[in-house]
């Protein structure tokens, strides 16, 4: 099932540079540059060098290990979110298992989808298994220190600000809201705004793992 969310806050410049960043709470719409390389809603990122971060985390089971260590054989879809964001993170989860629902098995078989959790506090190992194993147990879940994971972040132009107090007595963590492909070469490849279809989903994975050789 498609979960309902609010679109991103800001906009994303056609070479990827410019990332904004939501609270998970932001209802301005997003928009981005044109579509060079064919991607049907994807930006393609073609100047940026981002790599694959080697920042030291724990998965769902408790092992530690380089996040680029989770790497797809074709391409590895990375999110950072949290599992108490009340709405866009949810949702962009979501639509990622929907695509991967839809896509043929051959590429499939091809593509890891990877959540580093922009929340360590309160995503554990054992939080974060039961939040995927809900959405789809195939995606990889990430938690560490939370200054390993700003590093990381930033090291791919993603932003991690500070938890903001809310009249509850919670917080909701202010990150970037954006779906970063990387290609087998483990460098982005194509990055994805919040409001992106499910239909887009299955069209530019299938070209990202099309496109590796």
């Amino acid at each position: 099932m498609k979960l309902s969310r609010r679109a991103l806050l800001g906009s994303v410049t056609a070479a990827g540079a410019a990332v904004a960043v939501s609270g998970c709470s932001s209802s301005a719409p997003a928009t981005t540059g044109g579509r060079p390389g064919g991607y049907a809603a994807g930006t393609e990122i073609t100047s940026t060098g981002w790599k694959l971060p080697t920042a030291e985390l724990t998965d769902t089971t408790g092992a530690v290990a380089p996040l680029n260590s989770h790497h797809g054989s074709a391409a590895t879809l990375v999110f950072f979110g949290y599992t108490n964001c009340p709405d866009v993170c949810p949702g962009i989860m979501a639509d990622l298992a929907s695509a991967l629902q839809r896509v043929d098995a051959r590429v499939r078989e091809q593509v890891k989808v990877v959540i580093v959790t922009t929340d360590p506090a309160r995503d554990t190992p054992a939080v974060l298994k039961a939040y995927l194993d809900r959405i789809d147990p195939g995606f990889v879940g990430l938690t560490g220190k939370l200054s390993v994971i700003v590093k990381a972040a930033s090291q791919i132009g993603l932003s991690i600000d500070d938890a903001r107090k809310l009249p509850s007595g919670g917080y909701e963590v202010t990150h970037s809201t954006q779906v970063i492909g990387f290609g087998r070469d483990e460098t982005a490849a194509v990055l994805w705004s919040t409001g992106t279809s499910v239909a887009d989903y299955v069209t530019d994975i299938t070209r990202l793992v099309n496109q590796q050789k």
